[in-house]
């Protein structure tokens, strides 16, 4: 924002509204994803403005700030890129897009090509094509929320999934007044939106009709709200540091007030935030969460400390469990949800022959150790997915992997005790991303800091 705006009070106020917003709170709670992805918005955004509208030959920086948000959560990258999208094509629209700034956008989407190639390679080689099911498709209508219940949470300062929090959502009522004042086409069109995003995370726009598109891939339209937060939060800063820079403040001491009271507001609304919380964990320590040996939720609000937390590796995820199972393990029933197949690979079912037996795997780093008893050779289905790299020991050495009907690691066993260790080996690709990836990291150290000397 400093680098944006060259105006520290309009930084200060920015880092502290979208820092301690309320969605971005939100994140922090249990989205610690999203939550890291968002730290990374404001440099990304601020070096695409660089490269379409300023010094095209920040294009490196452009680079450096998607690769970030993909290491964090790749589905805002996607979200991102459509905004960033829709940036550019209304450039070019009212205006042209240089040959120069095309070729910086181009190079910039190389060198996060390269930062993150040891990503898309196994999710090319492993992923794709692979009857590997994703997270679950499409905007659910139980997810979207209401314009009004976004007023009504942000006006209420509450910390949840709908709301930006009391002061953004006044800034996105009033800050008209002060944008028709700037006479600034940047800042309108960031106050557009900034507008725009609370309506495309809410009902008001249309995800029955644009579930099924790709759009859908976000499943959770009140995701747009961490970027409606940002865009609003510029417009504060800026307004705020207009205000500063008035004849309404024109004494020193005023002047002065302004941070300090700019911070303490926000302060304030963190700590009822923090207070709110350290209520909420007093209130659940009556709800200690016991063990279970049964397939059981997990509650919506339960305490663990230290002598109760691996408790929770018992319990299925609330939303997701079954994410990026292979599809005969996920939908082997035709059933998307949970089922008997799933189930058993859940509850670490394994079948020798045709009896079901609970195994206890030893786990340990990309890989898992059964001990099967058998009375005769016989295949063991083990409660393992099996995906492209997947592989499996016996007794010490690699046997081969019989297909089976529930998508799991299933091998042939020999009489009496046998150790068969599963594991998943990515490709030599795979490895060949990753030495590309960090010499891209180390050749761009090298750069700067030679840039650096030679501008000395």
């Amino acid at each position: 924002m400093k680098a944006f705006s060259k105006r520290r009070i309009a930084a200060m106020v920015f880092s502290l509204s979208y820092t301690l917003g309320a969605y971005h709170l939100y994140l922090s709670t249990s989205v610690f994803g999203e939550f890291i992805a968002s730290s990374f918005l404001p440099f990304a955004f601020w070096a695409f403005y660089e490269v379409l509208f300023r010094d095209d030959s920040k294009w490196p920086l452009l680079g450096i700030g998607m690769s970030l948000i993909i290491y964090s959560h790749v589905l805002s990258v996607f979200m991102t890129s459509e905004i960033m999208f829709a940036i550019f094509v209304v450039k070019l629209i009212f205006d042209k897009v240089s040959k120069k700034r095309f070729l910086a956008l181009t190079k910039a989407a190389g060198l996060s090509f390269m930062l993150t190639l040891f990503i898309i390679v196994p999710y090319l080689t492993d992923f794709i094509g692979k009857n590997v099911t994703s997270a679950q498709p499409g905007v659910q209508p139980v997810m979207v929320r209401t314009l009004m219940n976004v007023l009504e949470s942000s006006l209420n300062n509450s910390v949840s999934p709908s709301s930006i929090g009391l002061i953004l959502i006044l800034t996105a009522v009033f800050g008209s007044i002060w944008i028709l004042k700037s006479h600034s086409k940047t800042l309108t069109a960031i106050y557009v939106l900034g507008i725009s995003l609370i309506i495309v995370s809410t009902g008001s726009f249309p995800w029955n009709v644009l579930s099924d598109t790709p759009l859908g891939m976000i499943q959770l339209p009140f995701r747009y709200l961490s970027y409606a937060s940002m865009f609003l939060s510029v417009i504060l800063g800026l307004s705020v540091n207009d205000l500063y820079e008035s004849e309404t403040f024109d004494t020193t001491f005023q002047r002065g007030m302004v941070p300090v009271l700019t911070i303490c507001i926000f302060m304030l609304f963190y700590v009822g935030f923090h207070h709110d919380s350290l209520n909420a964990l007093k209130n659940s320590q009556s709800q200690f969460l016991k063990n279970t040996e049964t397939f059981n939720q997990l509650p919506d609000q339960t305490f663990v400390n230290n002598s109760n937390y691996d408790y929770l590796l018992n319990y299925p995820v609330k939303f997701g469990e079954l994410d990026y199972y292979p599809e005969k393990a996920r939908r082997s029933t035709g059933v998307a949800s949970y089922n008997e197949t799933n189930l058993s690979i859940i509850n670490n079912i394994a079948v020798v022959g045709r009896k079901k037996i609970h195994v206890s795997p030893l786990c340990e780093s990309n890989k898992m150790t059964y001990k099967i008893h058998t009375r005769k050779q016989a295949d063991v289905d083990l409660p393992a997915l099996r995906y492209k790299g997947s592989y499996a020991e016996l007794n010490g050495k690699r046997t081969t992997l019989i297909n089976s009907a529930r998508g799991t690691i299933k091998v042939r066993a020999k009489k009496g005790i046998n150790t068969i260790t599963v594991g998943y080996s990515p490709s030599k690709l795979y490895y060949g991303g990753i030495i590309i990836s960090v010499m891209t990291w180390i050749s761009l150290l090298v750069l700067a800091f030679y840039k650096k000397e030679s501008s000395k």
